[in-house]
């Protein structure tokens, strides 16, 4: 997969979007739109949430828990309504049962959203591709020795030094990879991380691959990450040829 950026910080009608990357599909003319957001500088529109999203915005004990959750609900679904056609009353954000969010039945236009803090980041696809998006700040993890012997797997720790468990900036990079992965596939975290195994590389070769167990099958999902971003942030992509069940306790 080739990544070509489009950087425009103020063009687009979206006074927060501070960058977005055309990402096209190796062997394919499949193409990913990522988008990249500054919540700061999102005002946020209660008018195009609904009342469920209304009163847990008014849940929050931040303040700026609340302004990012209003910001991000109604840019992701102005966003929507703008390239579907759909009116934003048609398009619900929440899945039934924690399952990755759709369109309605019938529109082709495949998304998914993730944040950190105060970035906020989509992709977009017309498609029948499954593409999933992580984004993480990165930061000191002082917990990151038994993170990474929670999430690795058993060919990452095989690979890997033992430097590498106590480097924050590394761990990072692995779990955005991996979670980008899980929510491509739409199960999220019901299949344990240790069951994910992605390139341990800095950077992503093109065509590169995860490799998720799920009961007694394999499967694959290509990775793709947007260059360049802002400094102290991550972004990974995963596109999955598919949903899978999610494991269940």
């Amino acid at each position: 997969m080739e990544a070509d950026s489009l950087t425009r910080p103020g063009t687009s009608h979206h006074a927060s979007e501070v960058a977005r990357f055309a990402l096209t599909m190796t062997g394919s003319d499949i193409e990913l739109e990522v988008l990249l957001f500054d919540l700061e500088r999102c005002p946020g529109e209660f008018s195009l949430l609904n009342s469920d999203e209304i009163e847990r915005a008014r849940g929050f004990a931040r303040e700026s828990d609340r302004i990012h959750f209003v910001a991000r609900r109604s840019l992701l679904r102005s966003l929507l309504s703008e390239r579907s056609g759909l009116a934003p009353d048609m398009i619900e954000l929440d899945a039934p049962d924690r399952r990755k969010p759709s369109l309605p039945a019938g529109n082709e236009l495949r998304f998914n959203a993730s944040r950190s803090d105060r970035w906020f980041a989509v992709v977009l696809c017309e498609s029948t591709i499954e593409p999933g998006i992580d984004i993480e700040v990165l930061r000191e993890l002082p917990d990151a020795d038994s993170i990474s012997r929670r999430i690795l797997s058993v060919e990452e720790v095989r690979t890997l030094g033992d430097d590498f468990i106590h480097d924050s900036g590394s761990l990072l990079r692995i779990w955005t990879r991996k979670e980008a992965v899980l929510k491509s596939l739409g199960t999220g975290l019901t299949i344990d991380p240790s069951d994910v195994t992605v390139p341990i590389e800095p950077r992503l070769l093109d065509g590169s691959m995860a490799s998720v167990r799920h009961g007694d099958s394999v499967n694959h999902v290509t990775l793709v990450e947007p260059d360049p971003l802002p400094d102290g942030i991550r972004i990974s992509v995963g596109v999955a040829d598919r949903l899978i069940d999610p494991i269940r306790p």
